[in-house]
C-alpha cells in the first residue's frame, strides 16, 4: 500500500458505519476508534492502516464486480491475488 490515509483524509472520506467497521476489526470500541481519528490518544498507526484497507477494499469492490458480470471471473477470487490496479 503506497499512500496511507491521514486522519484529516479519513474525517473527509469515512462512511456511517465506518468506526464500527475498523472497532470490530481491531478489536476496539468505536468510541478508542473515534478518540484516535480526532487525534486525542497517541496510539495511531493500526487505526491508519485499517482505514487505508478499507478505503482501497471500497475502491477495488466495483472493478471486481464488472470484471464478473463481463464474464471475465468464472470463479470465486481470493481477493490477495485480485489482479486490478487499486491506484488508477
Amino acid at each position: 500500500m503506497t499512500n496511507m490515509s491521514s486522519f484529516k483524509e479519513i474525517k473527509k472520506r469515512k462512511r456511517d458505519g465506518d468506526y464500527e467497521l475498523v472497532a470490530e476489526a481491531l478489536g476496539l470500541s468505536k468510541a478508542t476508534i473515534r478518540s484516535i481519528v480526532n487525534e486525542r490518544r497517541g496510539d495511531r498507526h493500526h487505526v491508519l492502516v485499517a482505514f487505508d484497507i478499507l478505503f482501497r477494499l471500497r475502491d477495488i469492490y466495483p472493478k471486481l464486480v464488472q470484471q464478473y458480470i463481463e464474464g471475465e471471473l468464472k470463479e470465486e477470487v481470493d481477493i490477495k491475488f485480485f489482479d486490478v490496479d487499486i491506484d488508477k
